[in-house]
């Protein structure tokens, strides 16, 4: 086997030091590139995946058990962050003001995000009270957080998502515990459609999602992306711009120079990896990108540790 980059390294150490410490929910992302190291995050997701199956096998025989950490997040209307509880703040490692305001798309992986959009279409154009699936939060490009989640609507049309077992949370308790008064009977609250523009901002976020995912190698074409998202290269790349004041290479190779810094404040590969890593073949170039970015060069970059 070829030698693990240190962001790789970092990320299986996290991930197994998570699991010694009973947290089964934590997984790596496959590259779908490097196959001995997809060999090594099979592995060691299988660790989890036993895990949970051994856990799950007991919590079913007592229901007084309740997962290791229980996950809940209050969504606005419009499916962006109202709160979430602490031990998600933790998992994702960002203060909950930092989130609040997001769409939830952005905290999921992209694998996630069919499951969540037929979720949505589902609360929004249904009368489906709850619901429930798993979901993968995102952690950083190499780890992601497992879990099965529920979901309720509840009848300001928020939605309420918790790992804690259906059976027993109340639709009644979630309100209470959140402080939403019940409706009159007679007061019928109907979901209101999202508009053309939050349709288009939504298909816009997961398409840089989508684009994000793809910073370990080369940028899918753009025929490949209308494909994928149903929609034609004409108004990806007007509404991409409208959104993101930029074209969608162009939000890649920014994404891509984030990842640069990431790289040179955390790890000890030399300027020439990291520029290599994120594919620039020659210093120069990276040298001229970074600075434009960032307003210096790499090497004034202050290494943490």
């Amino acid at each position: 086997m070829h030698c693990l980059s240190e962001y790789q390294f970092t990320s299986i150490c996290r991930v197994l030091n998570q699991l010694s410490l009973g947290n089964l929910n934590y997984r790596l992302e496959f590259s779908d590139e490097d196959d001995d190291y997809d060999m090594l995050v099979m592995y060691i997701n299988l660790i989890g995946d036993m895990g949970t199956l051994y856990l799950s096998e007991i919590m079913s025989r007592n229901d007084s058990i309740e997962p290791y950490t229980e996950i809940t997040l209050h969504l606005n209307q419009n499916f962006t962050v109202k709160s979430i509880n602490e031990n998600l703040s933790k998992i994702l490692n960002k203060l909950p003001k930092e989130l609040e305001g997001k769409l939830f798309e952005e905290l999921i992986t992209h694998e996630s995000l069919q499951v969540w959009s037929a979720l949505k279409h589902n609360f929004t154009y249904h009368d489906i009270p709850s619901s429930s699936c798993k979901l993968f939060f995102k952690i950083n490009t190499l780890i992601y957080y497992d879990c099965f989640c529920y979901l309720w609507k509840l009848p300001d049309n928020s939605i309420y998502i918790s790992t804690h077992n259906s059976k027993t949370q109340t639709l009644e308790a979630i309100m209470e515990q959140l402080g939403i008064a019940p409706p009159k009977e007679e007061q019928i609250i109907s979901p209101t459609p999202l508009s053309e523009e939050d349709k288009t901002k939504t298909l816009m976020l997961q398409i840089a999602l989508y684009i994000e995912q793809h910073l370990d190698g080369s940028l899918p074409d753009m025929k490949t992306i209308t494909r994928n998202f149903g929609v034609n290269e004409k108004k990806l790349k007007q509404s991409f711009k409208k959104h993101y004041h930029q074209t969608p290479y162009a939000y890649y190779m920014d994404k891509k120079l984030d990842r640069a810094m990431e790289l040179l404040q955390t790890s000890r590969l030399s300027i020439e990896e990291v520029a290599f890593s994120i594919g620039y073949s020659a210093k120069s170039g990276f040298y001229e990108a970074f600075k434009k970015k960032f307003g210096m060069t790499p090497g004034k970059v202050v290494r943490e540790g």
